[in-house]
C-alpha cells in the first residue's frame, strides 16, 4: 500500500544547518542572518556558533539557536552575565553540533 503526499512529508525531518562564524563584518553578518531566515523559511533548522571575532557580534543572535566558544570569550573580555541569552560552550560542544548537523557553513 503506498503512503500518501501527506504522510510522506509528515516522515520528513527538518535540516540542521550549521552556521559557524569566525567574523565580525557587518556585511558578512548580515548576510549570514538573511540566509538563515530563508533557511528557516524553508523549514529548516538552523543553529550558530560564534567563534573567534565572531563572538563580538553575539548581541545580533538574540532569540537565536545559538553558542559562543567560551574561551574565545574571555579573550575579547566577553562576560556571559552580559549575554545571557547565548550558551557559552566548548569546542566539544561544537563537535557535537557538528555531529547533529546536515549542513555545515563556515564563514572566516
Amino acid at each position: 500500500m503506498s503512503k500518501s503526499k501527506e504522510e510522506k512529508s509528515s516522515n520528513k525531518t527538518k535540516k540542521n544547518v550549521l552556521f559557524i562564524i569566525h567574523t565580525d563584518k557587518e556585511n558578512e553578518v548580515n548576510f549570514i542572518q538573511k540566509l538563515g531566515n530563508k533557511l528557516k523559511e524553508k523549514g529548516a533548522e538552523v543553529h550558530y556558533f560564534l567563534m573567534s571575532k565572531g563572538v563580538k557580534v553575539a548581541y545580533k543572535f538574540q532569540g537565536e539557536n545559538s553558542a559562543l566558544c567560551s574561551r574565545n570569550a574571555t579573550e575579547f573580555s566577553l562576560d556571559q552575565k552580559d549575554l545571557p541569552f547565548i550558551n557559552f560552550a566548548s569546542q566539544y560542544e561544537l563537535s557535537l553540533m557538528i555531529e547533529n548537523s546536515d549542513t555545515i557553513i563556515a564563514f572566516c
